[in-house]
């Protein structure tokens, strides 16, 4: 597997709308044109959460539920292909929290 690290601020440094109806630099959008992609090429993602100011909680759901909900991802998949870099380890728990509810 190939690794490829993804860096949330060269697409946003504020993540806060949820759908790409909602404006410029969605959650749906980042998910479904950047994440998904690198997710589907088989590459080992190490997704750079750092240097981005907030993390609505809304923002998060989407992306990395959706992964679970709209690309057909389980929880053991993206735990084996998804790692998480960020300073704030509480960040990095609702992540997996949302995407182990999304499986409920």
């Amino acid at each position: 597997m190939t690794l490829f690290i993804l860096k949330l601020a060269e697409y946003t440094k504020y993540p806060f709308n949820r759908y790409k109806s909602h404006g410029r630099h969605s959650a749906e959008e980042f998910r479904n044109d950047w994440l998904a992609p690198a997710l589907k090429k088989n590459y080992e993602v190490v997704l750079d959460l750092n240097d981005v100011t907030g993390f609505p909680a809304s923002w998060t759901e989407e992306v990395f539920g959706g992964l679970i909900r709209s690309h057909g991802y389980t929880v053991n998949e993206l735990r084996n292909q998804l790692k998480i870099d960020v300073k704030d380890f509480l960040i990095e728990e609702e992540i997996w929290y949302h995407i182990e509810r999304a499986v409920k």
